[in-house]
């Protein structure tokens, strides 16, 4: 089983969520979409703001 790793930066009140490992977009994207309902951005794999 691959691990995935979720880093939350915050700089200036702005959210980015980073995956280590490109397998395990799914948890990533989820966790992703739970920091936009809290106001932060969405960020994807290339850690461009979605």
């Amino acid at each position: 089983m691959k691990k995935c790793f979720l880093y939350l930066l915050m700089v200036g009140g702005l959210g980015a969520c980073i995956q280590s490992e490109p397998l395990n977009a799914e948890a990533d994207i989820t966790a992703c979409k739970i920091l936009n309902a809290k106001g932060l951005p969405e960020t994807n794999i290339k850690g461009n703001i979605i």
